[in-house]
């Protein structure tokens, strides 16, 4: 994870725990890293893709002693104009440091996304950029052709 959180945003990589088809590996990988006075955010998604369930990889670690959070929850909310907000929990990290909500969006357009840590050893939240769901994967595909933000591994 160390070595993860060192290399800083704007992958375009895929992370060792996403699986799929070969069509799926054609879709950039979306990434985020992020710093309070008290958490670093590392966060690593696929693009987001309406009726697809989209899994979150959020590194998260207490930045005063460099430690992964080990218990807690970790909410993921996306909110798009004119629509209630989605939302994600993982009620606890599937690895130490790592929490894994997942969402699945309803509809296409551009949105936000925010993190929030509530564990005893931290509590935190984060603006987590600018996003966008696309209406399918040829439409992802297509972005990331055009270099549209969003869709190249780096935050909005």
């Amino acid at each position: 994870i160390a070595a993860t959180l060192a290399c800083g945003g704007g992958h375009d990589h895929e992370p060792e725990h996403w699986h799929g088809s070969a069509a799926k590996s054609e879709l950039p990988g979306q990434s985020v890293t992020i710093w309070s006075e008290r958490t670093e955010l590392f966060m690593e998604y696929r693009p987001l893709i309406v009726g697809q369930e989209a899994r979150f990889a959020a590194h998260t670690t207490v930045d005063a002693n460099g430690k992964p959070v080990t218990s807690g929850t970790a909410t993921l909310t996306l909110a798009m104009p004119g629509s209630p907000p989605l939302v994600g929990t993982a009620t606890q990290p599937s690895n130490p440091g790592i929490f894994r909500p997942t969402l699945t969006p309803t509809k296409a357009g551009k949105c936000t996304l925010e993190y929030a840590i509530d564990s005893p050893q931290v509590k935190d939240r984060f603006a987590a950029g600018e996003c966008e769901v696309f209406a399918n994967e040829a439409a992802a595909k297509a972005a990331k052709r055009e270099g549209r933000p969003g869709a190249t591994g780096t935050p909005g």
